[in-house]
């Protein structure tokens, strides 16, 4: 790995444009199907960790935008997952009070 000595020059943060991306498309995944959002959030929430370890170790190696586009990719993906955990919440209460004796919800 080779290790920037040139002052004032900056690159980009590795896969901050994939994590945004992953996030905002776990985002409409949701619309379409539950399973490829739940995947693309949790496959986004763990390249941003490895991204933010790389971060951490040279943070005057990258720019200061690739830094923000990781950290927004990983809030939408957070907020993907939590929203997928309060619908599976959800429908595993519905079921838990369909499969309940004298509901009234079973024929």
């Amino acid at each position: 790995m080779s290790v920037n000595t040139e002052p004032g020059i900056n690159k980009s943060l590795k896969y901050s444009t994939v994590v945004l991306l992953m996030g905002t498309a776990s985002f409409f995944g949701y619309f379409a199907y539950v399973l490829p959002g739940l995947a693309l959030s949790i496959c986004a929430l763990v390249l941003s960790k490895k991204a933010l370890i790389l971060y951490k170790a040279n943070p005057g190696l990258y720019t200061k935008g690739s830094y923000r586009r990781l950290l927004t990719g990983k809030v939408i993906a957070l907020i993907c997952l939590s929203v997928f955990g309060v619908i599976g919440m959800f429908y595993l209460m519905l079921g838990i009070l369909y499969s309940l004796p004298g509901s009234g919800l079973k024929d």
